[in-house]
């Protein structure tokens, strides 16, 4: 919109109409600035990695214990034998990880919205203007408004993924046999061998971690930027 208005300040004289008319009134114009909005984009939570647990993997063995070996006896004086307990592991202890997520925290990012921007604004009219139109006779002055920020909240990384190892114990299993202490003499009478086969777990892999990306997350905010500056023309 274009505003006129009659000024007598010396500021104002220093543009004259070209061929003035005596007699005649000249008013100056003000065109307003011009601004146009553009859209920034904010990172709002940073890219960071995350942790995931791939299991421990196992493999079944078979084995054939002996529960009680083969032996003489003889008629007259038997084999003597003690019993012994083995400890045989059914599946194994590992190390298990345990993870420690990462830790964030939130801080203020000041963004300018706005610019900072001039602009002639009408004040009261002149008292001396013989002119019955308020319009005519209205004193500009000239104002210079500061650019507006606003604080958008962001996320930062406060502390990294970490991970634990802790023991777990694995299980077992406890196995009587006999053993032979003295064999047995005089007549001599072959004792096959008790065995038993037993299967068991075995750790192929330990368990471990594997790496996940995360993107970063970004809001968007409008700012007006000053596209042409008003002036003032005769």
């Amino acid at each position: 919109m274009l505003s006129c208005s009659i000024v007598f300040s010396q500021d104002y004289l220093d543009k004259q109409p070209e061929n003035p008319e005596p007699g005649k009134c000249y008013a100056k114009c003000v065109t307003p600035d011009e601004f146009k909005e553009e859209t920034i984009s904010i990172e709002s939570v940073p890219s960071y990695d995350k942790l995931e647990i791939i299991p421990a993997v196992y493999k079944t063995v078979f084995a054939e214990v002996i529960l009680k070996p083969s032996s003489k006896k003889f008629t007259n004086v038997p084999a003597v034998y003690k019993t012994v307990v083995d400890t045989v592991w059914t599946k194994e202890p590992y190390q298990k990880i345990t993870i420690d997520d990462a830790e964030f925290e939130i801080i203020d990012k000041e963004v300018e919205v706005l610019a900072s921007r001039e602009s002639w604004v009408a004040g009261e009219k002149d008292p001396d203007c013989p002119s019955i139109d308020p319009n005519d006779c209205r004193i500009f002055h000239y104002r210079k408004d500061p650019a507006v920020t606003r604080n958008i909240p962001i996320s930062k990384v406060k502390t990294v993924t970490s991970t634990q190892k802790t023991k777990v114990k694995g299980n077992y299993r406890l196995i009587k046999r006999n053993v032979e202490v003295s064999p047995s003499t005089t007549v001599v009478e072959t004792i096959p061998a008790i065995t038993e086969q037993i299967s068991r777990k075995v750790v192929v892999t330990d368990e471990t971690t594997r790496v996940i990306s995360v993107t970063a997350e970004h809001i968007d905010v409008t700012k007006r930027v000053l596209v042409k500056k008003g002036e003032m023309t005769t």
